[in-house]
């Protein structure tokens, strides 16, 4: 269980590792890893600036991370969706709430051969989703791809 003044301590980098760490496994417990297979696993944990960033930019609740690690997600928060965008604007997959499409496919062609096949054909099932704006647009590309990619 996190520490009550875990955002203060966060910000000071106090649990930076454990911190990075409750993410990036909550992420995998909730499609958004399995989402872009081990590609976005590896961002994530390569980033935890950005990953940092993004959570205090969009204000998400540490909380609803660990609902989510529990896999208690039935309505992920707005804030949360926002998450996603920010992480995937970032990265470079989306702009202006359009799907770059190339930038993932490039990500996409570094999977292993035993997962790139499945994963870019539900990529190409799940990259005209939308949403009702850019960040549950963001959402909802990722779900779909967590619904279609068993890593």
């Amino acid at each position: 269980m996190l520490p009550v003044n875990i955002k203060a301590d966060i910000k000071s980098g106090k649990y930076q590792s454990y911190f990075i760490r409750e993410i990036t496994f909550t992420m995998k417990n909730i499609v958004l890893v399995a989402a872009l297979g081990c590609f976005l696993f590896q961002m994530v944990e390569m980033n935890p600036e950005l990953t940092k960033k993004c959570i205090e930019q969009e204000k998400v609740d540490i909380m609803e991370f660990q609902k989510i690690k529990n896999g208690k997600i039935e309505d992920p928060s707005h804030n949360f969706k926002c998450f996603n965008k920010c992480f995937m604007e970032n990265i470079g997959f989306l702009v202006n709430g359009k799907l770059m499409e190339d930038k993932v496919l490039e990500a996409l062609n570094q999977l292993p051969a035993d997962k790139k096949d499945k994963t870019i054909a539900a990529f190409n099932k799940c990259k005209s989703k939308t949403g009702a704006d850019d960040c549950d647009t963001a959402y909802q590309y990722m779900a779909c791809m967590g619904e279609n990619v068993t890593l």
